[in-house]
């Protein structure tokens, strides 16, 4: 079986296996070490094996090496870099052991490891990109939260710190459960919607907000699937928009042509009523210009009312 295991690391295409001497230097590299990193060294047996690891993850590197030493039972995971060919960093994700004698004295380490440049890559990029996202987020007045599938805050900008504080009196969080934040009685329609957006479905409403003052403040709240680059949704962005100003001016616009229409237009009305009531009376012809004029003119203002009342309801 442990033939197997041997001839097996020492012919992988993709897995790098290598052996260092309890003096730090290689006993053993097989060929996929060797091919990758023959620009190192064109012989690798007792070279110090430490020289080729980047100088910021030295340290690293012998802190597991004596772990590996002071536990020899266990295997120890450790992330670390080398140079490539072009000068460009390789990530490397190793695992440690001890390789002892018939003595059962530690002789060696060995180290498997594979190539975890690509994966290191993305993560930075997605680092990176929520960095560049928080700096754009940061000074909006609209509070933005990115949530993981648990509905945990992943991100979140000072707005949305500011809001969470001022409306539920809690201090936000990397990892906060947004759960706590929500309202009774509208949790229920939040994490029925917040479901369709993990599927893809977006989602929005208006709300009004009562603070324990009285105070009412009014709002728009947006629910968007967020997605990685291979296009699979990876959480819920939501965004809070405070709206209050336009919301009320709209109310009070709806309220001044209700009151237009219903309250101006009635006395309104009844002119035009009485003048067809005057029509059917014999007027003289001085008397039937005014009746005229008084007509058109409240036909008129009819038209300017209902307009007014169009306009403010579009």
């Amino acid at each position: 079986m442990l033939l197997d295991l041997a001839n097996f690391l020492e012919n992988s295409p993709s897995l790098y296996f290598i052996r260092i001497s309890m003096l730090g230097v290689y006993s053993y590299v097989n060929d996929v070490y060797k091919n990758d990193f023959n620009h190192l060294y064109s012989d690798f047996i007792g070279k110090i094996a430490l020289t080729s690891v980047h100088p910021d993850d030295k340290e690293i590197c012998i802190e597991a090496s004596n772990n590996c030493v002071s536990n020899p039972t266990k295997v120890i995971s450790v992330d670390f870099r080398k140079a490539g060919i072009d000068g460009k960093d390789i990530y490397i994700r190793w695992n440690l052991f001890a390789i002892k004698n018939e003595a059962d004295e530690i002789i060696e380490l060995g180290f498997v490891g594979f190539n975890i440049t690509d994966l290191f890559e993305e993560k930075s990029y997605h680092k990176n990109t929520l960095q560049k996202l928080q700096a754009a987020l940061a000074n909006s007045d609209e509070a933005f939260y990115f949530l993981d599938a648990n509905m945990r805050v992943l991100s979140f900008n000072q707005a949305a710190k500011n809001a969470t504080l001022h409306l539920f009196n809690k201090e936000i969080y990397e990892g906060y459960d947004f759960k706590q934040s929500l309202v009774p009685r509208s949790d229920v329609t939040f994490i029925t919607n917040f479901k369709k957006a993990m599927q893809g479905e977006a989602y929005s409403e208006e709300n009004e907000i009562t603070f324990p003052t009285g105070h009412t403040i009014w709002y728009k709240m947006n629910m968007q699937p967020t997605y990685d680059d291979h296009r699979h949704i990876i959480g819920v962005t939501l965004t809070y928009t405070n709206i209050d100003k336009y919301k009320k001016t709209t109310i009070r616009l709806e309220e001044i042509a209700w009151h237009q229409s219903h309250k101006v237009r009635k006395p309104l009305s009844n002119i035009l009523g009485l003048v067809n009531i005057l029509k059917e009376i014999q007027l003289q012809e001085k008397d039937q210009e005014v009746l005229e004029m008084l007509e058109s003119s409240a036909k008129e203002l009819d038209d300017i009312i209902k307009d007014i009342v169009i306009k403010t309801l579009i």
